[in-house]
């Protein structure tokens, strides 16, 4: 805290120096200037004042030391000023004039991640900003710079086994000219090689006649997933690809045993790089048990049934046998009824 006794001009207006002068500072921040100085004994509220373009105003009231400036641009300069009171409205004290301008802000929180062959880069919004560049240094000598409107960008302009360095400015237009901001501190990621380690099946079971699903363990990085079938002394064949950790085969041959084994794969300049195959995993599809209709009709030496439509059976087999003895086949059928009459009186029978 200064006493002075001089008389200063604030834009046009005469201030008695005659008073206590404290200290003010103004530091630039992300869409905004801030304000403060030092607290002071006896005061009851503190008046801000901002010069610019347009002159002098009162731009707030305060019973606090510090202030927020949010209605300014980047380019343009500030000039501030507090007045201070005591509780009867007596201005008793004053600070120092301070200028400041709203400076370009650099980009903060700038995070990296890689998946599936791109680079993200995202970070916080600058306020007013409207664009930003980020520079991408390669470990293979190449240099560019990416112009985006968003805070995020996706690099998919990449290879394997190479490191990037990515820093990001902001960049403000006013009046045809171009206020560009310090780069952000530069963060290098290396992109890992684009051969996927092997896949770990978790289950292969039958869910239907014709139906397998498959479940395995996601492969870090990978692009997706190719699937592989084969039946006994048969050859391998792809069924089906995706990017999920799962798969429904619906085109299975009911009571067929059949092989299935997996591959992780990523895409490398439009081409797929494979891992190595999975183990092996057995399945087979089993048909639903029939379920004969209701009581069968039974004569001195004949029974006849019926039962409903298995679906994916092509035929049935009809199995017979008396109390004791063995199971016999006694019909071959396409169709959902059957009669055996054959049937000994006094006998029991089991079908």
């Amino acid at each position: 805290m200064l006493t002075i006794s001089l008389f200063c001009i604030f834009s046009g207006f005469w201030v008695n120096a005659e008073i206590d002068n404290y200290f003010l500072s103004a530091v630039s921040g992300n869409g905004y200037i801030e304000i403060s100085w030092e607290e002071v004994e006896g005061a009851e509220s503190y008046k801000l004042y901002r010069t610019d373009y347009n002159g002098r105003k009162e731009i707030a009231e305060l019973s606090s030391t510090t202030f927020k400036d949010t209605d300014v641009n980047v380019g343009e300069t500030f000039c501030y000023i507090v007045y201070i009171y005591d509780a009867n409205g007596y201005r008793f004290a004053v600070t120092n004039t301070v200028s400041a301008s709203m400076k370009p802000f650099v980009p903060i929180n700038v995070e990296y991640s890689y998946s599936n062959n791109k680079v993200l880069i995202e970070w916080t919004s600058c306020v007013g900003a409207d664009y930003y560049e980020i520079l991408r240094e390669s470990s293979d000598g190449i240099q560019n710079v990416i112009k985006t409107d968003d805070c995020r960008y996706t690099d998919s302009n990449i290879s394997a086994g190479v490191e990037y360095t990515y820093r990001v400015r902001s960049v403000y237009q006013s009046n045809g000219i171009d206020f560009i901001s310090d780069y952000s501190k530069p963060s290098a990621l290396s992109v890992p090689s684009p051969i996927p380690q092997i896949v770990k099946i978790i289950s292969a079971v039958a869910v239907d006649y014709n139906s397998v699903r498959i479940e395995w363990e996601r492969v870090e990085d990978a692009a997706g997933y190719a699937i592989y079938r084969r039946f006994s002394g048969g050859d391998w064949q792809t069924v089906g690809t995706t990017d999920k950790l799962y798969y429904t085969y619906n085109s299975a041959k009911p009571s067929l045993k059949t092989y299935y084994k997996i591959r992780a794969y990523n895409i490398v300049g439009g081409k797929r790089i494979y891992g190595e195959c999975s183990s092996v995993r057995t399945v087979t599809t089993i048909l639903e048990k029939p379920k004969i209709d209701g009581t069968p009709e039974v004569s001195y030496n004949s029974v006849k049934i019926t039962w409903s439509k298995i679906a994916g059976a092509t035929g049935y087999r009809v199995y017979i046998k008396q109390s004791g003895g063995k199971w016999k086949r006694v019909s071959v059928t396409r169709s959902l009824k059957a009669k055996y009459s054959k049937l000994k009186t006094g006998k029991v029978y089991y079908i």
